[in-house]
């Protein structure tokens, strides 16, 4: 059964993914075309903002999900409503005091950009854009967060693609049609409301662990530490579009945000395989189950690694000959920025590497023990963000997040084999050194390929493909040679549960 679901969130996350993807590219390009970049700088900036309300959540949020872990594998039916009805008082509380950032935001934000645009303009755009994530805070986090404990996280997944295809679809006509940026963002929150509305209507029907007539007294342990602990994600995904805002301009914001657009959604990609199997390590460390675990980590770490390197040199040579694509018929602003592409992409490839230690570490409920680390990499990351920003602009904010990765990368992966997996660093650290040298010869490699005249998307996957080709020959062969027991075991797996399916 475990298997099951985790088969199905894998399969639904990548649907997701692909569909958010698309969707992603889609959306922003008719947005810059139809508004222009500063606007679109403007929209992207804003969800810099608002995303702090991801400060709040990543504290509860994990220990939301611990707590329920345990609960679940116990079948502790008065632990889980206990558990929940906690969640939802809180989650209420976070949403209430984004309502009055919200409002504070919308009037002191256009005195702290450098922006040509109207000043109620940019008001009421950001009371608009906050709609949405208020209603998920407010009505649906709690069980979102009790899906994906449940390993149940397809079913908020389903609604999510279904939302995401509906929103996308109704954004278009909207600007086909000639509406204002305001409207077409109104149109998107009022599509996302549906998703904590159809989330619980779901668990209300198929469960009857609902924080309804139970004990208020419950607390929840390590949630200030959690809140620490993620403070650096926060840092990595939304201070270098704060920074830019203040200090740089719209436009930069808007050149960071495609970048950042077309990386995100390899990283995501990417780390759905981590995503997907968080739960059931979960269940193994709440088990018990140490050997199983460290056995079934190991495989999935040698097959996330693959799939990270094959991707991530590819990107790193690919992302500035797509973004330059990507933006040919846009005017107004320089997006060929070669160096600022390269180093975003290496601080990506830092990030989803250390995926899967991030989640043991979330898993096992290791908040207290990693929040140092937490710490240093928001303060590396600021400091010399505002250091580089300068006198390097988009370079400058890219190589303070990129020496902030690399640090607190290595820190989970320190951690989750110590005193999680409890066994050596040295497999790990190996299979990295592996991943880095890989880098290193595919790039050097591909770089005598060739390349075509970007000025279309046909030139740039011929391009694309060539250097896909050489990144899985050198890949794959050096891959299965290192780590055959895993391969093997990996293929057993597999086939287990394909036939199940």
């Amino acid at each position: 059964m475990r298997g099951k679901k985790a088969f199905l969130s894998l399969i639904t996350n990548i649907v997701r993914e692909v569909v958010s993807v698309l969707c992603g590219f889609i959306l922003p390009y008719a947005i810059i075309n139809a508004f222009g970049t500063e606007v679109y700088g403007l929209t992207e900036s804003v969800k810099g903002f608002l995303g702090f309300i991801v400060l709040l959540e990543a504290g509860f949020g994990p220990v939301v999900k611990v707590a329920l872990y345990k609960a679940l594998a116990k079948k502790d039916s008065a632990s889980i409503k206990r558990i929940l009805n906690s969640s939802e008082r809180f989650f209420r509380r976070i949403a209430i005091i984004f309502l009055i950032y919200v409002i504070v935001l919308a009037f002191a934000y256009p005195l702290i950009s450098e922006t040509h645009l109207n000043y109620i303009f940019t008001v009421v755009l950001i009371l608009v854009m906050s709609v949405s994530i208020f209603a998920e805070y407010y009505f649906g986090m709690t069980y979102r967060l009790f899906l994906q404990s449940d390993q149940k996280a397809y079913v908020s997944n389903i609604i999510q693609i279904v939302t995401l295809l509906i929103g996308l679809g109704f954004a278009l006509i909207a600007i086909k049609f000639g509406a204002s940026i305001i409207l077409t963002e109104a149109i998107i929150g009022l599509v996302y409301l549906l998703r904590p509305i159809l989330q619980n209507v779901y668990v209300k029907r198929r469960y009857d662990n609902l924080p309804v007539g139970v004990d208020d007294s419950y607390k929840m342990d390590q949630k200030w530490d959690a809140l620490t602990h993620h403070i650096a994600f926060t840092i990595h995904s939304r201070a270098d579009v704060i920074i830019l805002t203040i200090m740089g301009s719209l436009k930069e914001v808007a050149i960071y945000s495609v970048y950042a657009l077309v990386l995100n959604g390899i990283k995501s990609f990417v780390s759905i395989i981590a995503e997907s199997f968080s739960a059931a390590f979960g269940d193994m460390i709440a088990k018990n189950e140490n050997n199983n675990l460290r056995k079934r980590f190991g495989l999935y770490e040698t097959l996330y690694m693959t799939i990270s390197t094959i991707v991530y040199s590819c990107t790193i040579l690919l992302i500035t000959p797509f973004v330059a694509v990507y933006t040919l018929n846009v005017g107004d602003a320089d997006y060929s920025q070669t160096l600022f592409g390269v180093l975003l992409a290496i601080s990506t490839y830092s990030l989803t590497i250390r995926q899967p230690y991030n989640e043991l570490v979330k898993v096992a409920g290791h908040f207290r023990q990693t929040r140092r680390g937490a710490v240093v990499e928001a303060l590396i990351n600021v400091v010399l963000s505002l250091i580089l920003v300068w006198k390097f602009g988009l370079v400058g904010v890219a190589i303070g997040t990129l020496a902030a990765m690399v640090i607190r990368s290595t820190e989970f992966i320190y951690h989750a084999n110590k005193y999680i997996l409890k066994q050596s660093i040295m497999n790990s650290f190996k299979k990295i050194i592996v991943v880095i040298l890989e880098t290193l010869i595919v790039v050097f490699v591909a770089n005598f390929i060739p390349m075509l005249g970007m000025d279309s998307y046909l030139n740039w996957v011929i391009y694309a493909v060539e250097v896909l080709i050489v990144a899985v020959i050198i890949v794959l062969p050096v891959n299965f040679l290192l780590f055959k027991d895993d391969f093997k075991e990996l293929r057993k797996t597999i086939r287990k549960l394909l036939r199940r399916h």
